[in-house]
């Protein structure tokens, strides 16, 4: 589950592959300890990795979890 902390956003990298790596950790995780990761919690913690670089793509996250959140 530290792994999960270790995810971080590089300010001129690809967020993209933060988020590959996240579902990739969630799988593992998954497969290993029969464990599901809940995919709200999953896009939280990431959102608030996102760098300041990212802002309009932070608020597009945060609106769309918003919205699956209160359906």
């Amino acid at each position: 589950m530290s792994e999960f902390s270790l995810l971080n956003f590089s300010e001129n990298g690809d967020p993209g592959e933060t988020f590959e790596a996240a579902e990739e950790l969630a799988r593992k995780v998954k497969n290993r300890f029969q464990m599901i990761i809940d995919e709200s919690m999953l896009l939280t913690h990431l959102i608030n990795k996102i760098p300041s670089a990212y802002g309009m793509v932070k608020v597009s996250l945060e609106t769309q979890d918003l919205m699956m959140t209160s359906a």
